[in-house]
């Protein structure tokens, strides 16, 4: 049997905080991804995607400051090279990149946490 008290301290202590526990992490936690704006870009071209942050793919609810940038490289079969050409655009990271030679590319970004 279950006493009155330890079902109140349940229901105004422990479940409150379990609400506000879930709110919080998914207030702050909010995925980063890179969407391209071609797939096929000449040697010569430019390579242009955005970083998009948010929780409603592939919409970005906010860009991510170019300061929080740790590093953000292209990666080709045989060498991978720093990006420095980044900015923000409204709601979105731009990442541009002029690449030489023909070929496959990976973009890769580190972010500097933020709390």
């Amino acid at each position: 049997m279950t006493s009155n008290r330890a079902v109140t301290w349940c229901s105004t202590a422990v479940i409150p905080l379990a609400l506000t526990m879930l709110w919080v992490g998914s207030a702050i936690a909010h995925d980063f991804w890179i969407v391209p704006l071609t797939f096929d870009v000449e040697p010569g071209g430019t390579l242009e995607a955005r970083g998009q942050t948010g929780t409603r793919f592939p919409v970005s609810e906010g860009a991510v400051r170019v300061d929080r940038i740790a590093k953000a490289s292209v990666i080709d079969a045989s060498d991978a090279e720093r990006l420095t050409d980044l900015s923000v655009s409204e709601k979105s990271l731009v990442i541009r990149h002029g690449p030489v030679n023909a070929g496959q590319r990976v973009i890769a970004v580190a972010l500097v946490p933020s709390s």
